[in-house]
């Protein structure tokens, strides 16, 4: 996995990229120059909307929120438009920034900082699930787990619907056994002991209500407004 992650990273030049934390996908700002090319193509292909997928910073000594809104994503134009190789640089730079933002909080607070990801599958029809996209995005992931093994701290699925159980157990062997030890489903709003798989990485008062939480503000505010602020 290491020989793989040096020869990758050497090819792609990641190396020589230097600080690139405000170039995170900005989801009020889909259009930003700032986004590096391969992020502004899987931003073309799969959003639907700007809340499709949103990088956030809820507490400033904390990680890094990511959620997924799954029925504003477009699965089947991701894999009409782009290749293996485009979505996998385009998951690789999303990883390296985000990298980028937990080692900086990570040294400032003495604190091993990870992400959490929330994919929300609220109305979201079997129908609009392309399995072509899932089992690439499956492999995609399953490299990026050897390249940014420490990075991912929880993975939540959130509002699973019925069809969800006869899916993933086709899914389930594609994706990284590290990411699928890190996977919950919950239903936040209905059960509220799921609200404490949010809490290791998200205090309560900013955890949007919708999830459970007590902070009415949706969409969150973007990552790279955040590091604007300091807030």
């Amino acid at each position: 996995a290491a020989i793989n992650t040096m020869k990758f990273r050497k090819e792609h030049k990641f190396n020589e990229l230097g600080d690139i934390r405000h170039k995170i996908p900005d989801h009020f700002n889909l259009d930003s120059n700032q986004h590096i090319e391969a992020s502004k193509k899987f931003i073309s292909a799969y959003y639907k909307s700007n809340t499709a997928i949103m990088h956030t910073q809820p507490d400033k000594d904390r990680g890094v929120v990511t959620y997924i809104i799954a029925n504003q994503g477009n699965m089947d134009k991701v894999v009409e438009t782009m290749t293996k190789e485009e979505i996998l640089l385009a998951y690789s730079y999303n990883n390296e920034i985000t990298y980028q933002i937990l080692d900086e909080i990570t040294r400032r607070t003495g604190r091993l900082t990870k992400v959490l990801k929330i994919m929300d599958l609220t109305d979201m029809p079997l129908s609009a699930m392309n399995k072509k996209y899932m089992k690439l995005d499956a492999e995609a992931n399953k490299q990026l787990e050897d390249f940014y093994p420490q990075l991912l701290g929880s993975a939540l699925v959130v509002n699973p619907p019925g069809w969800l159980d006869a899916l993933w157990k086709v899914l389930r062997p594609l994706f990284p056994k590290r990411f699928v030890e890190k996977l919950n489903l919950i239903t936040p709003t209905k059960n509220k002991d799921d609200l404490k798989y949010f809490l290791k990485f998200v205090s309560k008062n900013n955890i949007p209500e919708r999830y459970g939480g007590d902070d009415k503000a949706w969409p969150p505010p973007a990552m790279t407004e955040i590091m604007k602020t300091g807030n």
